[in-house]
């Protein structure tokens, strides 16, 4: 049960991450989690912050355990990313593209993941699915007048880039 005291330890951990003070930030959250193990906020600030301090084998499973135990959208969303751009980062292009279509069957909207999916597809070499799905990007969010006068055209490009059964879907 998270009680005010739990919310201003977990805000003075939050104020103590953004200044720097990573390991005491880590304090605060290992101390909050053994009062309250099954929070999903508290294992999500603990992946943030040990993901600070370069922990990343550790930020991830925190951020998944945070993942199984319910996270609201945005932290959610910010979840999948921080998941994803850890292996990205390290240059696990494949892992964060596998990572990036787990954040899309939970989050099919999230044009964030979209993106990153693109990329980590260009880096693996997988060009003609990593353009696909970026023009379906910029299709689906465009405002440009022109683009959407001629979407029918793009789209048949967009058809001959990648075989219908072999497209990712994203």
């Amino acid at each position: 049960m998270i009680t005010l005291k739990t919310i201003m330890t977990l805000v003075q951990a939050i104020e103590f991450r953004n200044a720097g003070f990573l390991k005491e930030s880590r304090d605060i959250l290992e101390n909050l989690l053994t009062e309250a193990p099954e929070d999903a906020m508290l294992h999500y600030h603990l992946g943030v912050t040990i993901g600070r301090l370069g922990e990343h084998r550790a930020a991830i499973a925190s951020y998944r355990h945070a993942l199984e135990l319910g996270l609201p959208d945005e932290n959610e969303a910010q979840a999948l990313l921080a998941i994803a751009t850890t292996f990205r980062a390290r240059g696990r292009y494949f892992e964060a593209a596998r990572e990036l279509r787990r954040g899309l069957l939970r989050r099919p909207g999230d044009d964030a993941l979209r993106a990153l999916l693109a990329l980590c597809l260009n880096k693996l070499g997988m060009y003609d699915d990593a353009l696909h799905i970026a023009m379906q990007l910029l299709l689906s969010t465009t405002n440009s007048r022109s683009l959407l006068e001629h979407s029918s055209l793009l789209s048949i490009y967009m058809e001959e880039l990648v075989d219908q059964e072999d497209a990712v879907t994203a």
